[in-house]
């Protein structure tokens, strides 16, 4: 086209830069007039050049390539002479897309309340276990192990000590005179007293593989895993000296001012092992009864038998 006349031209319509040579319809032109204007031409085809734009409530995909002269084609420094612009209506994709974004979005918070709900129930059960296992293990009143707990370990605790050939040491503790302590203060102290027993027993141990329980009423039972009879013992000695030196008040104890405990000590050694549980607790209630006998508040202690 003659340049005066692209001047002429471009002059009527200030906000164009371009010419409108021909187009099919007047639709037709109101589009190719709307594309031209939202064209932004950067260069060479990239594609970042690839575009999403809006026109009348439609969504057109907009591209374009430079063309270029021989100048061009030789020198790739030189700007294209022009360019091919292309488009084509993309809502039925734009909405398909919106749609799927709703459908993964719905998809993804049901999948997260499901997953939230089971997490929740497994989280339920196993805490539910956990203090099922607790109060089916753990003895009410003091917090340490029960006897049915006792009865069910032991046997274990045995078991192991056999295989390895190793030591197993049983002691039993008795609360001295602690009908009287009863009678004198009440349940309540009563219960209270043994409470401060169980925790002065557990802070004596030392080692993970140490525990303890209650083995009925006022007597308590320490299992010690790999511990001969002289580390028992010592061990039996620190919890009677511990309890004496609480200083819980015995106004109906003949054996002092303070509550004490009868202690009896029994060992399952490597070289003498028992043939099972009933043996070691014999013989740890029996020390237990000899300690009783001799005054109370002191350690008797023997190996366990081997039955003939």
């Amino acid at each position: 086209m003659w340049p005066q006349f692209i001047s002429e031209y471009l002059s009527q319509y200030g906000y164009m830069d371009y010419y409108l040579e021909a187009v099919s319809s007047a639709t037709a032109s109101t589009q190719v007039k709307s594309v031209l204007q939202a064209a932004t031409i950067k260069g060479d085809f990239v594609a970042d050049n690839v575009e999403l734009i809006d026109i009348d409530d439609a969504q057109f995909a907009r591209y374009y390539f430079p063309l270029r002269d021989y100048r061009g084609d030789q020198d790739p420094s030189l700007k294209p002479v022009g360019f091919v612009l292309v488009w084509h209506e993309v809502s039925d994709l734009v909405a398909a897309f919106k749609s799927s974004v709703w459908i993964n979005i719905v998809y993804a918070i049901c999948g997260f309340i499901v997953l939230e709900s089971v997490l929740l129930w497994f989280f339920n059960r196993e805490f539910r276990l956990f203090i099922a296992e607790q109060e089916a293990t753990i003895d009410g009143l003091t917090g340490i192990y029960n006897r049915r707990y006792f009865d069910k370990s032991l046997g274990h605790e045995m078991l192991c000590a056999n295989r390895s050939k190793a030591d197993l040491a049983l002691i039993l503790c008795d609360v001295d005179y602690f009908k009287q302590y009863n009678d004198h203060n009440g349940h309540v102290d009563g219960d209270r007293c043994l409470k401060q027993v169980a925790t002065i027993i557990s802070q004596v141990l030392q080692r993970g593989s140490d525990w303890s329980a209650r083995y009925g009423g006022e007597e308590f039972a320490t299992v010690l895993p790999g511990t001969n009879l002289e580390g028992a013992c010592l061990f039996a000695e620190r919890i009677r000296i511990a309890v004496e030196s609480a200083h819980i008040p015995h106004g109906a104890s003949t054996v002092g001012p303070w509550v004490t405990v009868s202690i009896g000590v029994a060992c399952s050694s490597a070289d003498k092992q028992c043939s099972g549980c009933c043996e070691l607790i014999r013989a740890a209630d029996k020390n237990l009864y000899k300690a009783k006998l001799a005054g109370r508040n002191i350690v008797v202690a023997e190996a366990a038998e081997i039955p003939t």
